[in-house]
């Protein structure tokens, strides 16, 4: 059965009419791969039936892709259908027919068609990436990120290993100041070379006249005694250090001995200091001796408690902390 047909095409107000001869339209009409055209069509019989197959009489009639049936909808004798093209390229279609499933065969006459590519052919095709898995956008502020915490990663690492060269330079170094005594010998040496030259410092004579230039010097050999011993015993350079970084290094490489020691300590620097920049002739004997008993009860008390500490001795740990000064 032959219809007659319109075919109306989006983006365009003109219509074309099939023609059911042999001759077909001199222009063909364009449209985009995927758009939407419709045939309408009007009917001399009644046709019967709802669902149509496509049969394209063409020179590439098994291409499925030239032309496919979309849908269709009908009034009375009058019917519309749906078409699209997914084939790029300029089209001669002599015959355009449908089949419905009582048989029936309509004509809807023959069509000239250039479908278009969506891509624009003028621009430069770029090779496809990866197959295997997705392309995904990286923000640049990711990538400032990312540069920001391998940096900071990079100069953490560099400030460790540096760190650790510098420790184990200056332990090499500490080693000048030892000798075949032990730390706390050393110090006993030292506490009664200062007592022999200065016999008052036994506490039995403490209204004796003292020049205030001993004072100073007796006050100095104390503190570089203190020093000299912790030195020796943790691993400090108290002797190159200020009191600060020495009570710094000693929390960060002993840190269950200043648990018990660190308050004791920095009372003994504090009495020390206030010594140091006391008006000399105001300070008496008495004073030059507690300053000095203090560092030696310090002295021995730590040392006591190291030795617990390094054997985990808890008992005896319970009973130094009785006996703290």
């Amino acid at each position: 059965m032959d219809l007659q047909c319109e075919f109306i095409f989006p983006f365009d107000r003109s219509t074309t009419e099939s023609q059911n001869t042999a001759e077909a339209p001199v222009k063909a009409k364009e449209l985009t791969v995927g758009d939407v055209f419709y045939a309408a069509c009007s009917s001399p019989e009644k046709i019967t039936g709802n669902h149509f197959s496509l049969l394209v009489e063409s020179s590439s009639a098994t291409d499925k892709y030239l032309l496919k049936l979309l849908s269709n909808e009908s009034q009375d004798n009058k019917w519309v259908f749906k078409f699209t093209s997914y084939r790029v390229g300029k089209h001669q279609i002599p015959k355009i027919e449908l089949t419905n499933e009582d048989a029936q065969k309509l004509n809807l006459g023959s069509l000239q068609i250039q479908v278009n590519s969506i891509l624009n052919p003028q621009e430069k095709v770029e090779p496809f990436g990866p197959i295997s898995g997705l392309t995904i956008p990286i923000p640049l502020l990711y990538w400032f990120l990312l540069v920001f915490v391998l940096c900071s990663f990079l100069v953490s690492l560099s400030t460790y290993f540096f760190l650790k060269w510098r420790r184990k330079k200056m332990l090499a170094r500490l080693e000048e100041y030892e000798i075949h005594t032990s730390p706390l010998q050393q110090f006993y040496s030292s506490y009664r070379k200062v007592q022999r030259e200065n016999v008052f410092l036994y506490g039995k004579e403490v209204n004796i006249a003292v020049e205030p230039q001993r004072i100073v010097e007796i006050i100095s050999e104390v503190e570089e005694a203190l020093k000299l011993y912790l030195l020796r015993k943790f691993k400090t350079p108290a002797l190159e250090k200020s009191w600060k970084s020495t009570i710094y290094d000693l929390s960060k490489y002993h840190h269950e001995f200043m648990t018990y020691q660190c308050q004791e300590l920095k009372e003994i620097i504090k009495e020390l200091d206030k010594a140091k920049k006391a008006d000399i002739e105001k300070i008496r004997v008495k004073d030059l001796h507690q300053i000095f008993e203090k560092v030696r009860l310090f002295i021995e008390f730590s040392d006591n408690l190291n030795e617990a500490l390094i054997k985990k001795d808890k008992t005896y740990l319970k009973k130094l902390k009785s006996l703290r000064i």
